[in-house]
């Protein structure tokens, strides 16, 4: 647990446990350097580990510029990557043809 992040911990891990039942979320995490992000963020990603989930982490730099999607891209290749070669396969199955291309594409 870390010291003075329980209500972020225990609001984020039961966003996971929600995710295991088919609700997914979105997180935003953001504040001044040195405040304990990463360390929150880093629990969160050794907790779905341990449960099995696949994760995907990205860091973007304020004032940085990128592309619109680019961070969701980065995302989608961690993912995908994660995959088994049968989850890939079922992916693509229930992606269809336009669907197999973006894989290939994020596989690449």
């Amino acid at each position: 647990m870390l010291v003075g992040r329980e209500i972020e911990t225990r609001a984020l891990h039961d966003a996971l446990a929600r995710l295991e039942s088919g609700a997914g979320s979105q997180w935003l995490v953001r504040g001044e350097a040195g405040i304990g992000k990463s360390a929150l963020l880093a629990d969160l990603r050794d907790e779905g580990v341990r449960r099995g989930a696949a994760i995907a982490d990205i860091v973007l730099i304020e004032g940085a510029t990128v592309e619109s999607l680019w961070p969701w891209i980065i995302v989608a290749q961690e993912l995908v990557h994660a995959l088994s070669p049968e989850q890939r396969s079922a992916a693509a199955k229930a992606l269809g043809p336009a669907g197999v291309g973006a894989l290939n594409t994020a596989c690449g």
